[in-house]
């Protein structure tokens, strides 16, 4: 029997309550980031007992404060699709998230750089971070394995071509 069973077993995991707990990861932001499965989007997935999938912070948002209204997003003051921090969550209707999104130049305007680009899965602490880790035992390959994008993410932001306005120190033999 795996560890995994044995916690289920032990009724540790048999609740919705507890599994969504144990999903969670506190970040240096205040946000509560989910850790669970993440859909293509960003945003986390969590399945209950009964098989039933439902947004993370969807669900974060029932959970702690209560119904969600037919029609009605619920938004995050935090833009950070994987916090599932019920201080962080509000409801607004698609034309508030629309107002939110322009208002915080989170439109994916591709000519934007950086955290500006609404499309962006790394922020400028990240990538100070990156090319400071990346040597050869911390290779792209790994660091992509860390923050969850394509090794050639990794590569363009060590060599500069991406995430240039960010500046910091990188030691890269081309």
């Amino acid at each position: 029997m795996t560890s995994h069973r044995c916690i289920r077993d032990s009724g540790i995991l048999n609740t919705d309550k507890n599994r969504f707990y144990s999903n969670i990861m506190i970040n240096s932001n205040g946000c509560l980031e989910w850790k669970g499965a993440i859909k293509s989007n960003g945003y986390g997935q969590f399945k209950c007992l009964n098989k039933k999938w439902f947004h993370a912070h969807r669900y974060s948002y029932e959970f702690f404060i209560g119904s969600i209204p037919v029609g009605m997003c619920v938004l995050h003051s935090c833009d950070n699709r994987k916090c599932v921090n019920p201080d962080h969550l509000w409801l607004g209707t698609k034309q508030d998230n629309t107002h939110d999104m322009f208002n915080k130049n989170r439109n994916g305007d591709p000519s934007l750089p950086g955290m500006r680009n609404g499309r962006a899965k790394l922020n400028d602490k990240d990538i100070l971070s990156i090319r400071k880790s990346y040597s050869n035992e911390m290779n792209c390959t790994k660091l992509s394995e860390i923050y969850n994008v394509a090794i050639c993410t990794i590569d363009r932001i060590v060599r500069n071509k991406t995430w240039s306005h960010i500046k910091g120190e990188v030691n890269v033999s081309v």
